[in-house]
């Protein structure tokens, strides 16, 4: 199931850079302050600055994939609660969007903006974890269907999970199962 679910990852590779960059200058604004080459001051409105970013770069991912699995019409029978969690995550879209706005004017009120980006966070958490769970399922369905077709009787889904005496008598079906959704994308 992991090494299928990088098919997801793959798919929105573009957008994962920008997270990538966000959690970097994140890194290097820690140093800065770490060196005293910026003031506290200075570092927290950056920090909220970039966190801000880097959620609304987290939630564009996502958004990205819910948009793909909404389209595809492999996800028909998620379709309806698929476009439920897309209503959602446009509202906390624009919450995002506002934390960012107001964290580059500067916050006035840190312990607002830091409540308000902690909320944001969490329901984050809360869709990611459901878009994880509709990806995951997916792939557990098209491991079934395979098994089915190859006339399997057990399909593991961790690795390494099961001492077997002859290793000539197992296939790994990751590969077929990477292709089949790859095709759902």
């Amino acid at each position: 199931v992991e090494d299928a679910f990088s098919i997801f990852i793959e798919a929105t590779a573009g957008q994962r850079e920008r997270a990538n960059e966000k959690l970097q200058e994140i890194g290097e604004l820690q140093s800065e302050y770490q060196a005293s080459t910026i003031s506290k001051d200075e570092y927290q409105q950056r920090r909220n600055e970039l966190q801000a970013e880097l959620l609304d770069a987290q939630l564009t991912i996502d958004i990205s994939a819910l948009d793909r699995m909404i389209a595809s019409d492999d996800f028909a029978d998620l379709r309806s609660k698929l476009e439920e969690w897309r209503e959602m995550a446009q509202l906390l879209a624009n919450e995002v969007k506002n934390l960012v706005s107001i964290a580059k004017m500067g916050v006035v009120d840190p312990l607002e903006f830091q409540s308000r980006f902690e909320t944001a966070q969490n329901a984050f958490n809360q869709f990611d974890q459901g878009l994880t769970q509709a990806a995951t399922l997916k792939i557990v369905q098209v491991a079934q269907r395979i098994s089915i077709e190859k006339g399997y009787d057990m399909v593991l889904r961790v690795k390494n999970v099961l001492v077997y005496r002859d290793p000539e008598a197992l296939e790994d079906i990751t590969g077929d199962v990477k292709a089949v959704v790859a095709e759902f994308l």
